[in-house]
Order: C-alpha cells, then sequence, then structure tokens
C-alpha cells in the first residue's frame, strides 16, 4: 500500500466511526479529491459508506456557524462530483445536507449583532457595531440570565461574549475562517447554478473593505508600513518577507476604542490562507472578464508568496501558524488542521487557474516548498487531536505532491 493510499484508509476508517461535526466535513473535502484522483472504478463502492457519515446520529458537535460552512463545501463537492465518482445515487442527499447546513449558517450567522442578544429583547451593544458592512459572525453572543433564540444557544453560558476578556477568546467575532467559508459556499453556488441565495456582493464587499482597511487590514503584508507594537504581545509586529497572509480576524470595530478580544495582528491560520485562496480563484472563475490584475487574483498569488515566507519552518515546512506563536484561543488540537486545510486549497487553486499554475513551474521555489511539504510527516500532535487529522493532512501534502509535481 503506498503513502496516499495508506493515509487515505486511515482516514476512512476513522469517519466511519461517530465523531466530530467540523472535522469530518474537512476530512471529507480532502478525502473527495483523492477519490476523485483515483477515479471512478475505484471510487463508486464508497459512495454509500459516504452518505452514512453525514445521517443523523454519526456525527456531534454542530455548534460555531464555520462547522456548517466546512459541511457545506465539502457536501457541495460530493454533489458535483457524484457523476464522477459513480454515486449517482448518492447525489441527492449530499445537496440536500449541504442546503440544511447552509440554511441554519446563512440565516443566523449574518445577523448576530443587528438582532437582539436574547429573547427578553435585550438591544445589540452599539459598542460592537462591525465598522464595515456584510460579513458574519462564527457564534452567536449570550447574555448572562438570558436566553438565545433557537439556533443561536450554543454554549448555554457567557462563554461566547466578545466583550469580555472572561468570555472565549474564539467565540462571536467576526473570524476569516467563517467569512471565508461563507465566500466559498457562496462562489460554488453560483459556479455550479445551485438554486439559494448566494449573497455574492455583501460577502466579496466586506473582504474588499478589510483588505483596504488603513488602520487593521485584514492582509498583513510583506510591503506594510506599521512597524508598531503588537497589542497581544508588546513585541514589533512581524510581516512576511514577501507577498501577503491573511489575519485570523478583523481587528476593529465601528469604535476603534473597543478592543477586540483575542486580536493578534501578526497571528495568521494555514487554514485561513487556503480557504481565503480558494475564495479568490473562485471568484476569479466566476467572472472571467475581470483583467488580470484583479485584486482577488494578485491576492491568491500574494497568499502563496506570503505562506511560503511566514508560516514555514527554516527547513521550509508548512506550519499550522506562525513559529514562536500559538494556536487561537490556544486550542492546538482545533487547528492543527491547518496545513491539511491549506494544502488541499493550494491543490484547487493550482487545478483551477493558469496563472497559479505557472507559479509552480519545475525548478521553481513553489514547486520546492511542495515536494518538501510532500516528504514530510508530521508526528506532533496534541494528545486531544482528533484522530482523523493527521491522516488528512497527511492524505492533502501527498496529494498536491502527486500532482503538482506529477509523481503520482
Amino acid at each position: 500500500m503506498d503513502a496516499m493510499e495508506e493515509a487515505f484508509q486511515g482516514l476512512w476508517k476513522e469517519i466511519q466511526k461517530k465523531g466530530n461535526f467540523w472535522t469530518y466535513g474537512h476530512a471529507m473535502d480532502t478525502a473527495l479529491d483523492y477519490l476523485a484522483y483515483r477515479g471512478k472504478a475505484y471510487a463508486t463502492s464508497y459512495g454509500p459508506a459516504a452518505t452514512d457519515i453525514i445521517k443523523p446520529g454519526h456525527m456531534t458537535g454542530e455548534a460555531w456557524y464555520d462547522d456548517d460552512g466546512w459541511w457545506n463545501v465539502a457536501a457541495l463537492k460530493a454533489y458535483v462530483l457524484a457523476p464522477q465518482l459513480g454515486w449517482e445515487k448518492q447525489q441527492q442527499a449530499f445537496l440536500d445536507f449541504c442546503l440544511a447546513k447552509w440554511e441554519r449558517f446563512n440565516k443566523y450567522a449574518p445577523e448576530i449583532w443587528t438582532k437582539p442578544f436574547c429573547q427578553s429583547g435585550t438591544a445589540p451593544y452599539s459598542g460592537l457595531a462591525p465598522k464595515y458592512p456584510g460579513g458574519v459572525w462564527n457564534t452567536g453572543w449570550q447574555v448572562p440570565g438570558h436566553t438565545l433564540p433557537p439556533g443561536q444557544e450554543f454554549w448555554g453560558s457567557s462563554r461566547t461574549r466578545p466583550w469580555s476578556e472572561s468570555g472565549d477568546r474564539l467565540g462571536g467575532f467576526q473570524n476569516t475562517v467563517t467569512n471565508g467559508l461563507r465566500f466559498v459556499t457562496g462562489q460554488r453556488f453560483y459556479m455550479h447554478k445551485i438554486p439559494a441565495e448566494t449573497y455574492t456582493k455583501d460577502q466579496r464587499g466586506f473582504f474588499l473593505y478589510w483588505f483596504s482597511d488603513p488602520h487593521e487590514p485584514l492582509l498583513n503584508r510583506s510591503d506594510s508600513t506599521d512597524h508598531g507594537r503588537n497589542p497581544a504581545t508588546g513585541q514589533p509586529r512581524r510581516h512576511p518577507a514577501k507577498g501577503a497572509v491573511v489575519r485570523e480576524r478583523v481587528g476593529q470595530y465601528a469604535d476603534p476604542s473597543v478592543e477586540v478580544v483575542g486580536y493578534d495582528p501578526d497571528m495568521a491560520w494555514a487554514g485561513d490562507q487556503g480557504i481565503l485562496l480558494g475564495a479568490c480563484i473562485d471568484f476569479v472563475t466566476n467572472n472571467p472578464d475581470i483583467p488580470p490584475t484583479s485584486i482577488f487574483l494578485t491576492t491568491a498569488k500574494d497568499i502563496i508568496a506570503g505562506v511560503t515566507s511566514y508560516l514555514v519552518d527554516d527547513k521550509g515546512i508548512l506550519q499550522h501558524w506562525p513559529m514562536g506563536s500559538s494556536a487561537p484561543g490556544g486550542d492546538d488540537k482545533d487547528y492543527v488542521t491547518g496545513t491539511g486545510a491549506f494544502m488541499r486549497y493550494l491543490l484547487y487553486a493550482y487545478n483551477n487557474n493558469a496563472d497559479i499554475k505557472a507559479m509552480f513551474a519545475p525548478g521553481s521555489d513553489y514547486a520546492q516548498f511542495v515536494k518538501i511539504n510532500a516528504n514530510y510527516e508530521d508526528t506532533n500532535y496534541p494528545s486531544d487531536t482528533d484522530p482523523i487529522t493527521p491522516y488528512v493532512n497527511r492524505l492533502a501534502r501527498l496529494l498536491a505532491g502527486a500532482v503538482i509535481l506529477g509523481t503520482g
């Protein structure tokens, strides 16, 4: 059994067990890439077991809105690939699941600030008004002593308060992963003519506003003139040596005097880089008349350059977050999925855009990056990591290497 097949079989064995909702969506996304790579004769027999994964009771932990986003992307991919995989009998089940998760995501996530915090009608906190229109929050906000409306009451406590250091430092923010997954989903609904509200303009506008923000732009660029102190660490701010990386969350509210709890301008998660890379390529694909200098294409190129200079160690090995930093919110076990997500979306960009493909010409620095990482097997995981994660990361690296380097 070769290394790719071994990683896939390990992934597939784990995903047949009852497990965590969002990590299974993330894992299925990469499993589908491998099944498509192997072809219909190999993939067809996996169809019935694949639909068992999305049946009620197989997964638990659907809470944050980005949880639904991971499955929006993966289930839609299964629907689109179904004829290629020999999964015609399972095709509609994946579309139904995708749309059900989209309904929850799209109904609540854009309205966290604009809706009352609780059933008693408590008004929104004016100090947390978003700086720009559009965008989504990753979870609902909880008011102590009140009950949130159905669909927003994830933790039943004040953990998700984004205005308090005592709350969850991951909860209730306009973060990149949630907004990026919503952008990808909408673009792919449009691409594949899925009859769902795609919100394309507001999510595109959200990123355009934040790309060009004069104070805390979402993109941390190599040519940044901001050399002040990082408020999270007290140290000088860090910037990539080339290109750009996308920050983990937006850095300001409409009122700049209100602190965004947990904001670290140096933080860049590898998974976010991949998701935004994919969203940019989807937008370019859906808008073929835009010029090659489009901000979305240049941002896609910049992210690849930024990742390979800012999110690698001295040997060129891709890291989940910057060297010397900690995972967002101290959540190592979830954020060690980052390299797998990035490599999956990097392969997607390579396969779907000629300009990106040209960056990986034989002998190029970017091709060397893929080679180094395809040959690397990471065994350094926290003890509470989801058992499926090492298989996903390994398979995504190997598959990117096989396709981009032509070694498969």
